[in-house]
């Protein structure tokens, strides 16, 4: 899968799923997070990140019974769990907290990219964020946004 080899080159990749566009990267590598940051305008708030199962969760963060079993639940939550020393998630995922939010892939095209990647990924929603000072536009929007003019469902963007 192209777009699983051009995550784990450290590039974000734009993807179609059910509610709309996302943007995905590589949730291991500082430089990614950062250009996902970014284009995201989202300077600070955490990001969360995408695994494929319990297994690996478990090895990012110190999980709870309770914890495991939201995670797995078919809602799919976003889940806050505290960080495992050394867990190898970027540091710029969620800065300044010992927490890392994490969740299970909820479409099958998720367990495609992660299976690709083979590793965990950020994947926020596509929607551009205004900052403070700027509000939101469409062509700013667009002009931050990934381009792509073919079918497919994934694009890679350095």
């Amino acid at each position: 899968m192209e777009a699983g080899a051009a995550l784990a080159e450290g590039r974000i990749v734009a993807v179609k799923g059910i509610g709309g566009f996302h943007l995905a990267c590589d949730a291991t590598s500082a430089a990614a997070v950062r250009r996902l940051r970014e284009r995201k305008r989202r300077e600070e708030k955490p990001l969360a990140v995408m695994v494929r199962d319990l297994d690996e969760a478990g090895r990012l963060a110190a999980l709870s019974g309770p914890e495991r079993e939201l995670l797995a639940s078919v809602e799919r939550p976003i889940v806050l769990a505290r960080r495992r020393a050394g867990a190898g998630v970027a540091p710029e995922v969620a800065p300044d907290t010992p927490l890392l939010g994490l969740l299970l892939p909820y479409s099958p095209l998720h367990h495609l990219l992660l299976e690709a990647a083979g590793r965990p990924l950020v994947i926020p929603p596509g929607t551009c964020r205004r900052s403070r000072s700027q509000p939101a536009t469409r062509r700013r929007c667009a002009a931050s946004a990934p381009s792509s003019t073919s079918s497919s469902s994934t694009t890679a963007r350095s």
